[in-house]
């Protein structure tokens, strides 16, 4: 870690009761006797919820012997960060569906009562294909909007699955009934979370103020506290 003129050591290692966070370590990147101001960044262990967040200390004297201390800290809330990492989760459960039913085209049409390969093929290409649409818009962050369409997408796979069962499932070997349904499974699993995620994505866009952090944490501007 870097250090700074001043001070024994640029970062420290915090363990804090926080799900999911319970290691943080906070990296020091300003210090200054004279004003007696520090400023540090949470550099690891930060949850997705935020993109970065710096807190400053400060310390004025005052008369009487007395001192105050202000403690301002600026988040970047990062409300969607949940939602990006299930759709990459989504594109990856995809791109292996999808290769699978490509490369073992034949052998799948037979376990599925010998509809036609092409058919197959089709399928897993058009997975493969969903797949990388589903890479390119995790990486330029997801809105609401688009974590529910996709969940609505999955939703619908689902049903499509348990009606071809319904139709046709009597002519499927062991293996392509378990594949269809496992398949299916997977695809439910992260429709739902991705749909819950968009829901948080709702309630941290309208977040004005979150008691979470110390007293009062604004979305646009600090947190601060006065000790004498």
């Amino acid at each position: 870690m870097p250090k700074l003129v001043g001070e024994p050591s640029g970062a420290r290692e915090c363990r804090v009761a926080v799900p999911g966070a319970d290691r943080l370590v906070e990296e020091l990147v300003s210090y200054d006797n004279a004003p007696m101001s520090l400023a540090y960044i949470v550099a690891e262990g930060m949850q997705r919820v935020a993109r970065s967040v710096r807190t400053t200390w400060s310390v004025t004297s005052l008369r009487d012997s007395r001192s105050e201390l202000q403690i301002d800290a600026e988040v970047d809330l990062s409300p969607t960060g949940t939602l990006v990492a299930l759709v990459a989760g989504n594109a990856v459960s995809s791109t292996l569906s999808g290769t699978a039913l490509t490369m073992a085209s034949y052998w799948w049409a037979r376990q599925f009562g010998g509809v036609a390969e092409p058919v197959i093929t089709g399928i897993g290409a058009s997975l493969v294909v969903y797949a990388v649409y589903l890479a390119w818009i995790s990486g330029r962050d997801v809105t609401r909007r688009t974590g529910r369409v996709l969940s609505l997408l999955d939703a619908a796979w689902v049903g499509a699955t348990a009606r071809m069962l319904v139709v046709a499932g009597r002519g499927f070997s062991v293996a392509g009934l378990f594949a269809t349904v496992s398949i299916a499974v997977v695809v439910a699993g992260p429709g739902v979370s991705q749909w819950r995620a968009s829901n948080r994505v709702d309630r941290l866009s309208r977040l004005d103020r979150d008691a979470s952090v110390g007293e009062a944490l604004e979305t646009d501007g600090a947190l601060s506290s006065r000790t004498f």
